[in-house]
Formats: C-alpha cells, sequence, structure tokens
C-alpha cells in the first residue's frame, strides 16, 4: 500500500476568511489524486509548514491525524472487499458518505432500467411481475422489522426464508415462489458480476417446479361459446376470445392488434404479422376464416385499433360469466383461448408442432410443449393405425 498511496496536509486560503485558512488532506493514490475538506478552520499564521500541524492546538493536530488514519484504514477496507475501486470510491468511504449497497436498491434500480426499455426490450407484463417480487420481499422484511437490507446479507438461509414466506403467507404455490426467487436470482446475477457480491448465494439452489395441467377447450365448448347468443357488451367479448382462440394471440397482442398489422401474403390471402407484444418476436400468422370474419364484423369501429380496448381483469370478469350461461365449468382466462388454438385448433389437427411453434412466437418448441396437450381422440386415432 505506501508504494501507492502519498498523504499531504495542506492549507486552502480564501480572502473572505480573513487570514484564515481551511485544512485539506491531499490525497495521490496509484497516480490518482483527490482533496477532502478535514473542516478544520484555523489562523494562517498559526500554521507550521514544515511539520504539517498547528501551533499550540493539540485538538486540531489529532483531527488532522485521524483524517489520514481514515485514508490508509478505507484503502484497507476496500481492498479487502474489492479486487477494484476508483477513487470516488475512496474518497467517499473517508467520508462516510458510502452507502453499502441494499437489497432493495439494487431491485429498484433494476425495475427503473427495465422501464426505460419499454417495449423495445421489456413488456409492461415483465415489469408488473418484477414490481410484485419487490413488494413480496418488502413485506417480508417488514415482517422481520426491516425496512431494508445490506445485499451481503442475502445468504441461502435468507433464500430459503423468503421461499417459506412466499409459500405460507402469500397466495403463491409452488411454482409461483420459484418465479419470483428466479427472478430475484437474476437480479443478484447481475450484483454478482458487478462486483457488488463476494459470492453469489444462489450458487448451488436449485428449484424444482411441479408439472402444471394448462387448461383448454375442447371443439365442443368453443362450439358452445360461438353459438350462444349474448347481449353486445357480451358479444365484444366473446369476439375478441374466439379471436385469439383461432390466432393464437396474447390478450396484449389482440388488444394492440391494428388494420396495418394485417396483409395480404404471397399465397394471397390475408396473414397477421406482427412483433409480439411480450418477447417483440416476429409473429405471421395465416387467417382462419372465422378469424377474418370477426375482424371483418370490427374493423373501422375504432381509431387506431381493430378491436376496442379493455382491460384483461374486466375481460375475464365477462368471460367467466359467458362460461355460466354456456355450462362451462372450467375456469375461463383469456389466455386459456391461447392454450385451446395451441391443443385443440392445430396440434390435434395434424399440424407440426414446428409450425405451431412459429405461428405462437415461441423462441423454442419446448415452450410451445407446455402449450401443447394432445387429446385422447387423437391418441385413440394414432394408436388404431397400428391395427392390421
Amino acid at each position: 500500500m505506501s508504494d501507492n498511496i502519498t498523504i499531504i496536509t495542506q492549507l486552502r486560503k480564501s480572502k473572505k476568511m480573513d487570514g484564515k485558512s481551511m485544512i485539506y488532506i491531499r490525497v495521490t493514490y496509484k497516480k490518482k489524486r483527490f482533496e477532502f475538506s478535514t473542516n478544520q478552520q484555523i489562523e494562517t499564521s498559526s500554521w507550521d509548514p514544515i511539520n504539517k500541524v498547528v501551533i499550540d492546538n493539540h485538538k486540531v493536530n489529532l483531527n488532522i491525524s485521524r483524517s489520514i488514519s481514515k485514508v490508509y484504514t478505507s484503502i484497507a477496507e476496500l481492498e479487502s472487499e474489492e479486487e477494484f475501486f476508483t477513487n470516488d470510491q475512496l474518497k467517499n468511504r473517508i467520508l462516510g458518505i458510502t452507502k453499502s449497497v441494499s437489497l432493495l436498491g439494487i431491485i429498484e434500480t433494476h425495475n427503473n432500467e427495465m422501464n426505460d426499455l419499454i417495449p423495445k426490450k421489456y413488456s409492461q407484463g415483465t415489469l408488473k411481475n418484477y414490481k410484485v417480487m419487490f413488494n413480496h420481499i418488502k413485506n417480508f422484511l417488514a415482517d422481520n422489522n426491516l425496512k431494508d437490507i445490506e445485499l451481503k446479507y442475502v445468504n441461502q438461509k435468507w433464500i430459503k426464508s423468503f421461499e417459506f414466506y412466499l409459500l405460507k403467507h402469500t397466495q403463491c404455490t409452488n411454482n409461483g415462489a420459484i418465479k419470483y426467487l428466479q427472478m430475484l436470482k437474476k437480479i443478484i446475477n447481475i450484483s454478482y458480476i458487478n462486483g457488488q457480491l463476494k459470492k453469489n448465494p444462489f450458487e448451488g439452489i436449485k428449484f424444482t417446479k411441479k408439472p402444471f395441467q394448462r387448461g383448454y377447450l375442447n371443439i365442443h365448448e368453443l362450439n358452445k361459446i360461438e353459438k350462444i347468443k349474448l347481449s353486445d357488451s357480451l358479444d365484444r367479448i366473446r369476439d375478441l376470445f374466439v379471436f385469439s382462440c383461432y390466432t393464437g394471440l396474447s390478450y396484449i397482442d389482440v388488444t394492440n392488434l391494428k388494420e396495418d398489422d394485417i396483409i395480404i401474403g404471397e399465397d394471397g390471402l390475408k396473414w397477421i404479422i406482427i412483433k409480439r407484444g411480450k418477447t417483440q418476436t416476429l409473429c405471421k400468422i395465416p387467417l382462419l376464416n372465422k378469424a377474418e370474419s370477426i375482424i371483418e364484423k370490427h374493423l373501422g369501429n375504432y381509431p387506431e385499433r381493430v378491436f376496442k380496448k379493455i382491460s384483461n381483469q374486466k375481460l375475464n370478469q365477462y368471460l367467466k360469466e359467458i362460461a355460466q350461461k354456456c355450462n362451462i365449468e372450467k375456469n375461463i382466462t383469456f389466455h386459456l383461448a391461447r392454450h385451446t388454438f395451441a391443443t385443440t385448433i392445430t396440434l390435434n389437427n395434424n399440424v407440426p408442432i414446428e409450425t405451431v411453434s412459429k405461428v405462437l412466437g415461441h423462441k423454442k418448441i419446448a415452450t410451445t410443449q407446455i402449450y401443447a396437450k394432445i387429446l385422447d381422440k387423437k391418441i385413440s386415432s394414432d394408436i388404431r393405425k397400428l391395427e392390421l
């Protein structure tokens, strides 16, 4: 350390101080220089420029010694904590204004950066999930009488305690809790890469999601919804849902669909070509007749969009009302339409999974397989082909 550091005590005079000067410490560390004030003001005439002390003022001299000692202590601390650090970090540590990196602080910074990249890289839905995770952690800390904690205290014991809290004190299922833990893991990984942590607390921790059967409508249930007589308001909701069943588009993509997104393809037929709101993946969908007729019914009725805007929450409320009228006991949400497209409309009608994956805008076929549930009818049909 001694080879890399030079410390000089000096005065800084000012005309406004009437013969008085302020004592400063100049630090040169690894050939880079900065200064900081000792907050000690003295009569300029009392300064001994050779010994760098104040004549007959033990108290001020003691404070100078403490300031110099603080420089050495701060360098030793930073060298033990980080492989590299800046002069600004050193100066802040000396002055005691360096704040330890906090857990909620890094999450908030991450979420703010994510917000700045919407919609170029992230969607509002993704940001919403991270905000929910932030609130879960905030509530977990509050249960332990804490407003925040330093990042260095996030260890494997803390992670397991947070997982227990999610499962016991929130409505999270096992898979839901794992989703928030994986989101936290992503942020912690960034902090580890940035040198804010010596060790990654998630190292060696594995999460196991339970198999989850995603729901869908069979063709008879879908036909019920298509044919039942409804009020004008519910008819509009039905159109959105059925349109998704025949295109595989998610809520955000259906409600943001524009007339310009509908083009004539090389086959002379109508296609929807959009970038998915969630992933920005290019998605090309040939329009089936039923989907095309729904577009024609609504086109031109609303400015800028094909369909009238409605919140996902309200949409799902109305869908439950429609399901009740159709005597369908399944928990129908708008996302069920996407599952129905993957399972009932496409894969069950021998559309190759590679094609379905492209239409859904998935980057991996493994993602499509989560949606794709082969019906008993198709299994029976395939097996019967073996009979001679």
